[in-house]
């Protein structure tokens, strides 16, 4: 050890035997607790970064991946109640495929959960995704359930409500399954879930649902329903009519002496009939003529004129009415004034002849 070293070492050492017992128990708790400081700053920074694996997940998820962290020997921490695990960053994706391939998490929605975490600024548009996502959950967790189902996905088509009656669009529904081992779900089972999600959606119809199976088959379509197209539809027709009509001949002629064979054809044509009744107005006459009873037209009326008379015959109340006419000025019916006689001559009668048709007027000759 070099000499400047052991110098040092010598001072300290010089330094410390001069301390009295309670400056000793000083420096050593300070020695202690530098120590322990440095021991907790490098494993902070020797600690790894957690990230979020899955988050929103329900206890059954959770335990499962859990589970399968633990057998892969990562390490991990729970956050949230348990529903967000966490582990390192530099593991999260390959965990995050290592749990898919395990068809981890089985449920990705929390139904009505969701609507707990709304708050009073959410805006409607918000509110109806929100609640519409809710039922979505509702749904594919509760088809889940169905025996043979292992996972389901539901996606509904609300439209938004019009005051416009000719303008309404039905709503639609799409889920998808996934069955177990890739078997088939029967025909009741396909039923009960396309009425459990038309029940669920106000105003929709169980033919405006369509349900699909992982293998792409269709196994009700919109507009049709569960019991297939027109070929489909044919054939189960078929299938009922020969295994009826077959087993009503074996018992006749005997097992094996008869073939019977139905070749069905469906007409689907739908024919509309329109028809508008008008009701009139309360009060409304139904002709121009007279009201009366309805149903029934009051005949005109004509003037009845008696015998001939020297008075023009009397017209009805409608047709005498006219217009009043201003009064005529008066005129006087005093006589008119005799001419004054001339000279050497002499009237017989002062007052004024009147002439007749077809009589000339005399007077008598002067005496």
């Amino acid at each position: 050890m070099p000499q400047a070293v052991t110098n040092v070492f010598q001072r300290i050492g010089r330094v410390i035997a001069g301390f009295s017992l309670a400056q000793r128990t000083i420096a050593i708790i300070g020695v202690a607790v530098l120590a322990l400081g440095i021991v907790a700053l490098s494993s902070w920074l020797t600690r790894p970064t957690y990230t979020p694996l899955f988050s929103g997940m329900s206890a059954s998820d959770a335990n499962a991946v859990v589970e399968q962290l633990r057998s892969s020997s990562v390490p991990y921490e729970l956050a949230d109640g348990g529903a967000t695990v966490l582990v390192p960053e530099k593991d999260v994706y390959d965990q995050r495929l290592a749990a898919a391939s395990a068809g981890l998490p089985g449920a990705g929605s929390g139904g009505y959960s969701l609507l707990d975490d709304m708050g009073v600024t959410t805006s409607e548009f918000q509110q109806s995704v929100t609640y519409k996502r809710a039922i979505e959950g509702e749904l594919a967790a509760t088809i889940s359930s169905i025996e043979g189902v292992t996972a389901a996905s539901v996606q509904l088509a609300i439209p938004e409500e019009s005051v416009f009656v000719s303008e309404t669009v039905d709503a639609t529904a799409s889920v998808f399954v996934e069955t177990s081992g890739n078997a088939t779900l029967t025909q009741k089972q396909v039923e009960a879930i396309v009425h459990l999600t038309s029940a669920a959606v106000s105003g929709m119809k169980p033919e405006n649902v369509a349900v699909v199976d992982q293998s792409g088959q269709t196994l009700s379509a919109v507009g049709i329903g569960s019991t297939g197209g027109l070929d489909q539809q044919a054939g189960d027709y078929e299938a009922r009519v020969t295994a009826s009509v077959q087993q009503m001949l074996d018992k006749v002629v005997g097992p094996g002496n008869a073939t019977v064979t139905v070749v069905a054809e469906v007409d689907r044509s739908v024919n509309e009939r329109v028809d508008e009744t008008y009701t009139p107005a309360e009060g409304a006459p139904l002709s121009p003529s007279r009201p009366g009873p309805i149903g029934r037209t009051a005949p005109a009326r004509t003037p009845a004129c008696s015998v001939p008379t020297t008075s023009p015959c009397r017209r009805p109340m409608a047709a005498r009415r006219s217009p009043p006419r201003s009064p005529r000025p008066t005129r006087s019916t005093r006589a008119p004034r005799a001419p004054r006689p001339r000279r050497g001559a002499s009237c017989a009668s002062r007052s004024p002849s009147r002439s007749t048709p077809g009589r000339a007027a005399t007077s008598a000759p002067p005496s």
